[in-house]
């Protein structure tokens, strides 16, 4: 009886043990991204208000509903650019619109009647943290509703596996039924870094903001200060991605940094000091990317024989 050849090729991997360091955040999360392994958690499922970390997940619905239209214009409404202080909103007891931005947020200065492509308010989403911009896509994608676009991203949100997860804007500005958890935003940025046009933008340091029919040319530029060769916390291997700051939420960060052909994902939330999360993930990406390698078995096609499993993974994402 002939009995059946097992092909067995050793391919290089890299521990996952638990890294050991405490971060100053909250509730933190380490993944490495090309395989889902769980390198450091805190609090990992702990509901947190998110700010305007939100806006990746704005950027990640958009870009799977339009990525073929990001030359297409949009002409910008005013329900989008409306405004409210965040005192009255408070004192609404939150009753008003979720969507409404806040006076003195961050914001791209767009105009009524403006004439914006979806590839420019996509870069003043994810790199000046544009408020404005999170609602004009919004609109777009939702087909004039903001409230259907939610209601969308929320639904595409819980397929990915974001249990935690209950957006009611797409800026992220405060409101106590809107919020997520670092487990939920890294499988968000980990998806996001699988999409070429996600992966561009959020990488893009600074972006040549083209005039339109109301505005002058201008140049946007990052807020996450990994990327930024003249910021103190700048970090050579950072590809992104997004920050998020709010008297709530604090400050969070969701970071990205690639090496030696891997990538691996940081979240950070709800942090007293922005610095502290630009050392912090710095300082998880750098332990991680100098964890010894192992070997992993990998099989032909067939019945498997065995299960691997890396030394110290307890889990993967997603």
């Amino acid at each position: 009886m002939k009995l059946p050849i097992l092909l067995v090729l050793l391919i290089p991997a890299f521990a996952a043990a638990q890294l050991d360091i405490d971060v100053r955040a909250e509730a933190a999360l380490l993944i490495n991204a090309d395989t889902g392994a769980i390198l450091y958690e805190k609090n990992a499922d702990l509901p947190l208000y998110p700010a305007s970390i939100t806006k990746i997940a704005t950027a990640l619905y958009t870009l799977e509903k339009a990525s073929e239209k990001l030359s297409e214009t949009v002409t910008i409404s005013s329900n989008a650019i409306a405004s409210i202080s965040s005192k009255a909103r408070e004192k609404s007891n939150y009753t008003v619109s979720p969507h409404w931005i806040e006076v003195g947020g961050s914001h791209i200065g767009l105009k009524a009647g403006e004439e914006v492509t979806l590839e420019t308010l996509l870069y003043g989403l994810m790199l000046s943290s544009g408020n404005d911009a999170a609602n004009a896509l919004a609109e777009y994608v939702g087909e004039g509703s903001m409230n259907r676009f939610i209601e969308e991203m929320n639904a595409y949100l819980r397929s990915l596996g974001c249990t935690q997860t209950n957006f009611l804007s797409a800026h992220g500005h405060h409101h106590p039924d809107h919020i997520t958890c670092a487990r939920d935003m890294a499988i968000m940025a980990r998806v996001g870094l699988k999409n070429p046009h996600f992966r561009k933008i959020v990488s893009t340091v600074t972006y040549k903001r083209p005039d339109t029919n109301k505005q002058k040319a201008t140049t946007l530029v990052q807020t996450n200060k990994l990327l930024r060769k003249s910021s103190p916390y700048y970090y050579e291997r950072a590809i992104g991605v997004k920050t998020g700051h709010g008297s709530e939420a604090k400050d969070a960060l969701v970071a990205a940094a690639e090496w030696k052909g891997r990538t691996l994902i940081a979240v950070l939330m709800r942090s007293e000091k922005r610095q502290y999360n630009f050392e912090d993930a710095a300082k998880l990406f750098e332990l991680a990317f100098n964890q010894p390698k192992l070997s992993k078995t990998i099989v032909a096609k067939g019945p498997q024989r065995y299960s691997l499993k890396l030394e110290g993974a307890s889990s993967t994402l997603g």
